[in-house]
């Protein structure tokens, strides 16, 4: 996928994030276009649970990745640093900064955690 088939996913799933969050966005359409890719490349024939685990899979990147670019926001935001964020979420530093960056996926219970300390900042 080029750069400019990138942007026109992000601008065709969410103009407003776009606007207000283009690297979000940007995170957000990579994810969605990788899911399509996984998706598609299961044959007809797969096993139904193999099928299954490809879809929560992919939701699963797909909402890490939207909980991560909250973070970033309330990060941004309010000025925190990374060590008051990760003390926040009970994490080590090295780790908020690898989900930041994309090289890890937090599990489904630090995404809850992130979606708390995103709601107690009143990010939406």
């Amino acid at each position: 996928m080029t750069p400019q088939q990138l942007i026109d996913l992000a601008r065709t799933l969410n103009p407003e994030k776009l606007a207000s969050n283009p690297e979000g966005a940007l995170a957000d359409a990579y994810a969605y276009n990788e899911a399509l890719l996984m998706l598609a490349a299961i044959p007809t024939a797969a096993t139904p649970a193999a099928r299954k685990a490809v879809r929560r899979y992919t939701r699963k990147a797909a909402g890490s990745t939207n909980a991560v670019s909250k973070l970033k926001e309330v990060k941004e935001l309010n000025g925190l640093t990374a060590k008051e964020v990760s003390k926040q979420l009970g994490i080590s530093v090295s780790a908020l900064y690898g989900w930041m960056n994309g090289k890890f996926k937090p599990n489904r219970e630090k995404v809850a955690a992130i979606d708390e300390l995103v709601e107690s900042y009143n990010v939406k």
